[in-house]
């Protein structure tokens, strides 16, 4: 209360007692009366007391405030992380941090950034609710304008306007962009900065120091996630290098099916991609095409090489190169989902196939895939004992296998593939 509301109200005594907490003043009590000397030191001792309570217990609150939104933060952290760390797919690690990113800072505008091969650039690798032109125009070397530096000095950077900092680096871009207020965390794995979570806001914004932590304890778990997905991604790379290894041994002992394992792979995700196989389905299918004839490696080479027709004895022995493959397949740990297709891609839809004799739908999905893909370039390409069979001859051949020895819905989704392709003749 002012002291010419107090004194307009014809008051004659006024005391007042600060509200103190570690020695700094958080408020006031502040008493009055209409009649002189209405207070002396019993008072002065009593409200100095009441106000050392009244400070305590509001120091009291003020801490379980905290507390309780630290708790709030740090329960919300888990559950993200749990999230974040649910998926080893780099893109969609990198997408999940962005809308968290932007859920936790309530902002609409979010850019991840990770430094590039070259070691000089910060390369766009996921955002939500920015422009296509605003993220190919806005090229950041590291230690240039605000991200930049962000990155280089790993540290946080938070900045009420960024249309009138004289750090930004695009002004205009910002400005078309409508966008204000900035808050960008370094991502550090292992000591070294290696990308930048930058939220945006279309109007100023004064970030809050807990505002600042929160987003900067999220870019620790994220980068844990990342590091993960990246090894993740370095394995598979070795996996595809030892399983096309694996192919190029097969096709060596058969130079009449050089490049048929690739072909049948290609064939063969493609099918999958039209049906709707989600990631994981169609990366099992990929490496079951490389390598759905592995166990020929154990079979004679004067047999995969004859020019005249097979004995009976040399066809039973050919039939047991899924047997072979699979048996390969169930003794390496990352190849054990590919097994079943190496097993069953010669099974015929009628349950006339080998080796099991297995019908319609008791076959896997991938190995009736694979069979379509292989009966397809086995039948285009030249064999040892036959020249390659024309385009239009296969088509309706295979036409005629749909329902016995084929799948006929995969046979016609595999046909539409080949038209849209251009391939028809």
């Amino acid at each position: 209360m002012s002291m010419d509301k107090v004194f307009r109200r014809k008051i004659q005594s006024f005391m007042t007692v600060p509200l103190t907490v570690q020695g700094k003043n958080i408020g006031l009590i502040n008493l009055s009366a209409t009649r002189q000397k209405a207070f002396n030191r019993e008072h002065l001792r009593t409200f100095t007391t009441l106000s050392n309570l009244l400070s305590t217990a509001i120091e009291n609150v003020k801490i379980r405030l905290y507390l309780e939104r630290r708790i709030d933060e740090i329960s919300v952290l888990f559950e993200i992380s749990q999230s974040i760390t649910s998926t080893l797919v780099l893109d969609e690690v990198l997408d999940s941090i962005v809308n968290f990113s932007m859920e936790m800072m309530n902002a609409l505008r979010c850019e991840l950034r990770l430094l590039d091969a070259t070691g000089e650039l910060l390369e766009v690798r996921a955002s939500r609710g920015l422009s296509k032109s605003f993220l190919s125009s806005t090229a950041i070397k590291t230690g240039e304008g605000i991200i930049g530096s962000c990155f280089s000095q790993r540290l946080p950077i938070s900045v009420v306007d960024a249309r009138k900092d004289p750090r930004t680096k695009y002004t205009s871009l910002i400005k078309r962009e409508k966008l204000a207020g900035l808050l960008a965390v370094p991502i550090m794995q292992r000591g070294r900065p290696i990308g930048v979570i930058t939220v945006y806001t279309s109007k100023p914004r004064d970030f809050s120091q807990d505002e600042i932590d929160l987003l900067s304890t999220f870019a620790s778990q994220a980068s844990i996630a990342i590091e993960n997905a990246q090894l993740y991604a370095e394995m598979k790379r070795q996996y595809l290098s030892m399983v096309m290894a694996l192919a190029a041994a097969i096709e060596a002992k058969d130079s009449y099916t050089h490049g048929h394992s690739t072909k049948v792979m290609e064939y063969a995700v493609k099918i999958g991609i039209e049906l709707g196989l989600n990631e994981d389905e169609l990366e099992t299918v990929r490496y079951a095409g490389l390598l759905h004839d592995i166990g020929k490696i154990g079979i004679k080479d004067v047999i995969l090489t004859k020019q005249e027709r097979l004995t009976l004895e040399e066809v039973e022995e050919l039939h047991r190169h899924p047997e072979y493959g699979a048996s390969i397949m169930e003794r390496v740990e990352i190849l054990k989902e590919i097994a079943p297709l190496t097993l069953y891609h010669h099974e015929r839809y009628d349950g006339a196939g080998y080796p099991l004799g297995l019908k319609g739908e008791q076959i896997p999905l991938g190995a009736r895939i694979l069979a379509v893909a292989d009966t397809y370039d086995a039948m285009i390409a030249d064999r040892p004992y036959r020249k390659a069979f024309p385009f239009e001859y296969v088509r309706q051949e295979m036409k005629k296998a749909a329902g016995s020895q084929l799948d006929p819905e995969i046979v016609k989704v595999f046909f539409e593939i080949l038209k849209r392709e251009g391939i028809d003749k």
